[in-house]
């Protein structure tokens, strides 16, 4: 890794501490790359407009988000979300905010997009689809 970059392997580690902590920092610059997008409007829209972000994010590299280490899926985005759609009273009854940052996680991980993306078996179009009817189940 040190030599492809030009650099001594004691400069990974003066700046990463390790290879973990290297690996760690590509996946953050890589998830990075898709901002979660706002949350106004239409509850519906926003959660489609997420799922629709992570899409984005995970097609654009598959190859590189399978080899990197998955992130815990209580992302602050995800918690957001949730609040949102509870404030915006389109959870469905019953429905916490913690159910539905869970759900949602779900989701909007990696594992769950590679698993219906199928290496581009399943176009990104229809993998956003199923995604949405998956998370109709948490909405009102």
């Amino acid at each position: 890794m040190a030599t492809g970059a030009g650099v001594s392997r004691l400069t990974i580690y003066n700046q990463f501490g390790s290879k973990a902590g290297l690996i760690a920092a590509v996946g953050a610059q890589a998830r990075d790359r898709a901002p979660a997008p706002k949350l106004e409007g239409d509850a519906r829209v926003a959660m489609r407009a997420r799922l629709s972000a992570g899409c984005r994010l995970w097609v654009s590299d598959p190859a590189l988000f399978r080899r990197l280490p998955q992130p815990d899926s209580g992302r602050t985005e995800n918690r957001e979300l949730a609040t949102f759609l509870a404030a915006s009273d389109a959870l469905r009854p019953g429905c916490s905010i913690k159910e539905a940052e869970d759900v949602i996680g779900v989701l909007t991980s990696f594992e769950t997009f590679d698993r219906l993306h199928q290496d581009g078996r399943r176009p990104l179009a229809q993998v956003v689809l199923i995604l949405m009817r998956i998370a109709e189940g948490i909405l009102a």
